[in-house]
This record gives C-alpha cells, sequence and structure tokens, in this order.
C-alpha cells in the first residue's frame, strides 16, 4: 500500500497520511479472510440458523455484495471461500467449511443488523475488502480540496486533486511498446487479469474459471465499485455494459482474440471524468 499527498503543508500531508493508513488497518481487522479474530472469520464460523451481529464496516460492503450478487444472478458471488479454499487459492481456516452448492442466497442479512446462514459457507470480500481499504483511506485523509493525493494498493488506484494522471495498464502478453495509458481524476481505478495457474477468478453461477475477458481494467468513482466490476468484466466481457452503467464505470477489456473494448458508462459521474485507452 502507497499513499502520496502533494499541494499542502509537510506536518499536515503527513498527520493525513498516518489517518489514511490507521483507516486500513481498521480494515484488514475487520475484513481479513487471514484473521482468525476477524469480524469477517466470526462470520464464516456461524452455524446454520444461527444469527450474529457483524460491523456497521462489514454490513456495509456485504449489503454492497449482495446488491451486486442480486443484480448479476450470482455472477458475483462472495460464498465461493469454499471453492477457494478447496483449490488452494486461501489458506485453511480453522472455520473452513462450506456445504455443497452454497451460493449468496445462503447468506442471509437480516433488517435487524444480524446476518445468518442458512446452509454452512464461507465469505471471501478478496479484493472489494481491499477496494473499500482504498476508499476509507481515502476519507480518512481529510484534505483541503486544493491537496493532490495518491492512494495504490495492488491492482486498486484512488487519486485526488485538480490534475489527471496518465495510469498505464501493465497487461500480462500485450506488446510492451503499446502497453495503454487512462486518464484518472478524481477517481478509481482497479486492474486483474486471468491468472491461468490458479482459480483466482470464478463465475459465481458455475463456479468455473472466469475467462470472457483476459485483462480487464475499470474506472469508477469508489474502488470498491471500480474492483468488484472488473470481476464482472472478466466473467462476462461486454455482457457486464449494463452493470457498469448502473454504477457510473467504464471497462477497458483486453484478450488476445479481440484486442481492446471499451464499454460501459457513456460519461462517468462528475468525480471520474472519462478514460482513454
Amino acid at each position: 500500500m502507497r499513499i502520496g499527498v502533494a499541494g499542502v503543508e509537510r506536518d499536515l500531508a503527513e498527520a493525513a497520511i498516518e489517518r489514511a493508513f490507521e483507516a486500513i488497518a481498521a480494515v484488514h481487522r475487520t475484513l481479513g479472510f487471514h484473521d482468525a479474530h476477524s469480524d469477517l472469520s466470526r462470520l464464516n464460523g456461524l452455524s446454520p440458523g444461527q444469527p450474529g451481529i457483524v460491523s456497521p464496516m462489514l454490513r456495509e460492503v456485504l449489503d454492497v455484495a449482495q446488491e451486486l450478487a442480486a443484480l448479476t444472478d450470482g455472477v458475483f458471488d462472495v460464498t465461493v471461500g469454499g471453492e477457494l479454499v478447496r483449490a488452494g487459492v486461501l489458506p485453511r481456516v480453522a472455520t473452513a467449511r462450506s456445504a455443497a452448492a452454497v451460493d449468496w442466497r445462503d447468506l442471509l442479512l437480516q433488517a435487524d443488523g444480524a446476518v445468518a446462514w442458512r446452509r454452512a459457507g464461507l465469505v471471501d470480500l478478496g479484493g472489494i475488502a481491499k477496494g473499500h481499504a482504498v476508499d476509507c483511506a481515502a476519507e480518512a485523509l481529510a484534505l483541503p480540496t486544493h491537496a493532490r493525493w495518491r492512494i495504490e494498493a495492488g491492482g486498486d488506484l484512488r487519486v485526488g486533486g485538480d490534475e489527471i494522471e496518465l495510469v498505464p495498464l501493465r497487461v500480462p502478453d500485450h506488446p510492451p511498446a503499446t502497453q495503454p495509458l487512462v486518464e484518472l481524476q478524481n477517481g478509481s481505478l482497479a486492474a486483474s487479469a486471468i491468472d491461468r495457474a490458479r482459480r483466482v477468478h470464478l463465475d459465481g453461477r458455475t463456479r468455473a474459471p472466469a475467462q470472457a475477458s483476459a485483462f480487464a481494467a475499470v474506472v469508477a468513482p469508489r474502488c470498491l465499485y471500480a474492483d468488484a466490476l472488473t470481476k464482472l468484466v472478466i466473467a462476462c466481457g461486454e455482457r457486464s455494459a449494463p452493470w457498469l452503467r448502473r454504477y457510473g464505470a467504464v471497462a477497458h477489456a483486453y484478450d488476445a482474440d479481440a484486442g481492446w473494448r471499451t464499454f460501459g458508462a457513456d460519461t462517468l459521474a462528475p468525480d471520474a471524468p472519462p478514460a482513454r485507452a
């Protein structure tokens, strides 16, 4: 995780960066699959029918995840944790149990704030937890509007300020001399590529490896949405365009056979201007 701030006094920048890293640490403590004491691990340890109260942060991210699952008829599904454990992508943990054919409809978000499993399952928030961490860090910076800042976490990036940043897309198996650039200003970008050696990206409906696009980069107002939507672009290609438009996002997808495709929102939200590849 890297955070940079410019355009303000050094003391102000350092205090802002410290707040941002504290916010990121709080997200990891709450949403981490690997941490046996995290709020997510407690959720994953609930027995079927046993309600549990989760933190507002976890509930917020679960609400988004379940909204995306309903919108996509389960293509996006965070209950694939069991499959990822069995495939060796995620480590085996004490709560690593998941019923056969469990899916997003087995994760019940109750009106009183409680969460329960209809059948035993495992939630892995993966990249959207990372995207949420970036968004929380951006909020924690609390800088004046004239400041410029940049938060980067792996393939997730969020920038603020009045300058346009040209972000190179590092695409596997793409000719190095023609790697594209995307314009980003006051917005977020997430990029993801198929890992052919590991079952990292799954179509939530079939639990089969997603492979409609070999590489996807999504520009959106929030990093959480940008990260989640890359998974849908990899799984569904241009069929994900209506979902991108719903969240004011644009996708740049690539594979060796079809080349580059750009689709999604005609215009981004005001804080995420159009990108170019």
